[in-house]
């Protein structure tokens, strides 16, 4: 006589048996992808342009401040949603019948830890940060 499995450790077995590991090396990727882009960008980047290398450079010196922190928000704006396509193929891993309410939570936090990001490094001056976070609702609200 076999053990009767009830329905969620029948669907849990499933599940594990299931998950495609090809794209949970790819969800893996991508979320060191994003680390070694935030930091190999900023030591190899931002780094000297903070330490006024820029100045020395006519081409770089014609951007403001304000400018330049948009270019190092976008850098790291990028490595955000990277990791929210990192959750995205993590969910899939896990579970390719996926449908958007499992997919919700890493969409809605890229926007969202995106939107917040770019109000700190633009310090609010730049207004796409009402456009992220306004996405990130609309997502919530799907």
């Amino acid at each position: 006589m076999g053990l009767l499995l009830t329905h969620e450790a029948a669907n849990a077995r499933w599940r594990a048996s299931s998950m495609n590991s090809l794209l949970l090396a790819a969800s893996v990727a991508a979320a060191v992808l994003g680390i070694a882009h935030s930091i190999i960008g900023d030591l190899l980047i931002f780094k000297p342009l903070r330490q006024k290398q820029a100045e020395n450079d006519d081409a770089l010196r014609i951007l403001s401040r304000r400018r330049w922190a948009a270019i190092w928000s976008t850098w790291h704006l990028l490595t955000i949603f990277g990791f929210g396509i990192a959750g995205v193929l993590f969910v899939l891993a896990l579970n390719p019948a996926a449908t958007y309410p499992d997919l919700k939570l890493p969409l809605v936090a890229a926007f969202a830890i995106g939107g917040v990001f770019w109000v700190y490094g633009t310090a609010g001056k730049h207004p796409a940060w009402i456009i992220l976070l306004g996405i990130a609702a609309l997502l919530w609200q799907a």
